[in-house]
């Protein structure tokens, strides 16, 4: 029913209201007309006359459920919360009992009290404990509480909460209760960077759980693997995952172990057969990026691709700008350049637009125009390493190709902070500064 028919449904109930004396007739009118304003998303008026008919003694109980429900959907949570307070202590046998404690929790949660709301949903889990089955509507309630143990938990994780629910899951006699909340907390582990207690805690639900072979417990494990630069135990634990499971997850989480390793065209592979299964943004951004390392292997054919993605292919724009300037198609990459400074809102491409540019000149041999571009480059975006460290190499080398070797041993010495080890020796090397 459209939001109209709904409007002209609540004046008939009203109408039909005042015209009754019955007390039933006109408590299913009002029961009506509240249903009315809560599909209007007249929430607070929903939430006053369902609080009105809970006290008139036909089904008291759901109507103050769908008043306090009403106040949440309004946004009043105060009210939500004291009118589910007292639906609890009034009805502890009603059928809506389990879905109110799991409102409780959600209001807390929206009011930001996060340690309050992973409470509640655990307590709301604990009524479970010795089950090993559960009905249709039991598992509703588990699922909706485990979701937001884990919601809650991700905005709010300290190690005593961790360790509370990790002593609560031996207390489960069901294994898919124990084991999901075993899941959340290693998905918490790998959000702060607990890398060691990760693995260790993946482990022991490998060994508990064996006929959970869960893939994402093994990628989560092999994230920590690679944190820790443990490459060929994680290698060993990619492949035997992705036998496994033949899932896009796994050859991407293994391309990245590749893309660690400097192995771009085993990373490639990867991710291409990654991509046939699906082809998604993140996928193809990272087919640019091999493709870039590796002189451009098959970029025209990636970029075809971008049409795929017409609302995000341009923060691709970036590879296309360095493909144009590596292939001496300096128009193009002139003009690509320029649209980037005028019309991206992100500062990488501008600041790789700056680079570009200076690069160009410099190929042009343009010297006072190109050293000016570098060094702008190198002062305003001290924020990408990578960016500012080309251009120092360039700028550096650039002035002693042009005869400056004094000026190049200046630059050199102001921006040395700026360079790793291996491009520092090289151009030590080059203005005749080595040891």
């Amino acid at each position: 029913m459209q939001t109209k028919n709904y409007s002209a449904a609540l004046d008939q109930f009203v109408l039909a209201e005042s015209f009754t004396t019955d007390r039933l007739r006109k408590a299913e009118a009002q029961s009506y007309r509240a249903l009315c304003l809560y599909q209007m998303k007249r929430f607070k008026e929903a939430s006053q006359l369902y609080l009105k008919l809970s006290s008139l003694g036909e089904s008291p109980d759901t109507y103050l459920f769908l008043s306090a429900k009403s106040a949440y959907s309004a946004g009043d949570y105060h009210q939500a919360l004291s009118l589910l307070d007292t639906f609890v202590d009034s009805y502890p046998d009603s059928k809506h009992y389990l879905s109110a404690l799991n409102d409780i929790a959600n209001t807390y949660y929206n009011m930001g009290n996060f340690k309050q709301a992973i409470t509640d949903w655990l307590n709301i889990l604990k009524r479970f404990r010795n089950n090993t089955r559960f009905d249709e509507q039991e598992l509703t309630v588990v699922r909706d509480a485990l979701l937001g143990v884990e919601l809650a938990v991700g905005r709010f994780s300290n190690n005593a909460i961790l360790e509370d629910i990790t002593a609560l899951t031996e207390t489960f006699a069901s294994e898919y209760i124990g084991f999901e909340l075993s899941l959340i907390v290693l998905k918490s582990y790998a959000k702060d960077s607990r890398w060691a207690e990760l693995i260790n805690a993946a482990e022991a639900m490998r060994t508990e759980y064996p006929k959970r072979k869960n893939e994402e417990i093994s990628l989560l494990m092999a994230s920590g693997l690679m944190a820790l630069n443990q490459y060929e135990s994680a290698d060993s634990l990619l492949l035997e995952t992705y036998n496994q499971h033949k899932s896009p997850a796994a050859l991407v989480k293994w391309a990245e172990l590749d893309v660690l390793g400097n192995d771009y065209r085993s990373a490639f592979d990867k991710y291409s057969i990654a991509y046939r299964d699906s082809a998604v943004f993140e996928i193809w951004l990272n087919l640019l990026e091999c493709s870039s390392q590796l002189d451009y292997f098959e970029f025209e054919t990636l970029w075809e691709y971008r049409n795929k993605y017409p609302s995000s292919y341009s923060t691709a724009n970036k590879f296309l700008l360095r493909y144009l300037y590596n292939r001496g198609r300096l128009v193009e990459a002139i003009s690509l350049a320029d649209e980037l400074l005028n019309t991206s809102l992100s500062q990488y491409d501008h600041a790789l637009a700056f680079l570009i540019g200076g690069l160009i000149e410099l190929k042009r041999e343009d010297y006072p125009a190109a050293f000016s571009s570098l060094n702008k480059t190198i002062i305003l975006f001290p924020e990408f390493r990578d960016i500012q460290m080309e251009a120092v190499v360039n700028l550096v080398s650039g002035l002693f190709r042009s005869g400056a070797r004094t000026d190049a041993i200046v630059y050199y010495r102001r921006y040395q902070h700026v360079l790793d080890e291996d491009a520092s020796q090289t151009l030590k090397t080059m203005l005749g500064l080595a040891e």
